[in-house]
């Protein structure tokens, strides 16, 4: 029963994930905060779903994961919206889940395509680093996905705002650019902090026994590029007083390369 269940809760998430980001699209070109915030009531009734489908797909009856990859980027994709729906209750930053949407329905159609791949032998994940490295590592890019959602909404609000259009009201819609750019550097800062723990924390689970015997290359040489792309614009924002427009694009263009790193070079 209970894979019928998850099969039905998992066709609810993506349908879900669909109508929310289209609610937001139309809702953001439109000046309708109604339908924004008709868009955020369904980004949490979908994070709901995605919770239920990860308890019961993930470990029915008490099994282990039925597939390391699938659950891999599921579980990312469930921690960016759980991100967002943390800080929105911090920032009020509603307005801008749905530039994280579609993000995470990608994410989340990523791990089913790329199912069966090979992954970590079971011995591999028992070391006692390995859920710090991966509980620090998901926090800190699932709050860089924040920051990027909040950058998207600044330039969109900035552009808006240049031309003197008509733009959303705070109460269901795109906060203020103070808030967006607040919210921007504050996550950036908290995210940058816990990547850096789990590489940390990494850099001790390869040194352990149970790690496996070559991590590929490509992956660590991929993640310290990350990291030094946020270091640098966390270091420009605070040195050469990089905020506003220019924080934003460095907060989408890293995490483009999130995605690009976890989903394209992590498990293709």
């Amino acid at each position: 029963m209970a894979p019928d269940l998850t099969h039905l809760l998992f066709v609810g998430t993506v349908a879900g994930y669909a109508v929310v980001t289209a609610l937001y699209a139309v809702g953001t070109m439109l000046g309708r905060p109604s339908l924004v915030r008709a868009g955020f009531v369904g980004l949490v009734g979908g994070f709901a779903a995605h919770s239920l489908v990860l308890a019961l797909g993930l470990y029915p009856r008490g099994a282990g994961p039925r597939d390391p990859v699938e659950s891999s980027l599921a579980i990312f994709s469930w921690c960016i919206l759980g991100a967002f729906l943390a800080s929105s209750a911090r920032f009020r930053i509603r307005g801008v889940g749905g530039f994280l949407a579609p993000v995470a329905l990608f994410v989340y159609l990523a791990a089913l395509v790329l199912a069966g791949r090979r992954g970590f032998a079971p011995e591999a994940l028992r070391s006692v680093w390995f859920p710090v490295h991966a509980v620090f590592t998901y926090a800190g890019l699932a709050l860089f996905g924040v920051a990027f959602a909040s950058g998207v909404g600044y330039l969109i609000l900035e552009r808006r705002l240049r031309r003197r259009a008509v733009s959303l009201t705070d109460e269901g819609g795109l906060p203020s650019l103070e808030v967006l750019d607040r919210t921007n550097h504050q996550v950036f800062t908290i995210g940058l902090l816990s990547f850096t723990l789990g590489i940390i924390a990494g850099s001790f689970w390869a040194a352990s026994p149970e790690a496996p015997e070559a991590l590929a290359t490509q992956k660590v040489l991929a993640t310290l590029v990350l990291w030094l792309v946020y270091a640098l614009g966390w270091q420009a924002r605070l040195i050469l007083g990089w905020r506003g427009r220019r924080a934003a694009v460095v907060a989408i263009v890293g995490f483009v390369g999130v995605l690009v790193s976890v989903v394209g070079i992590s498990h293709v």
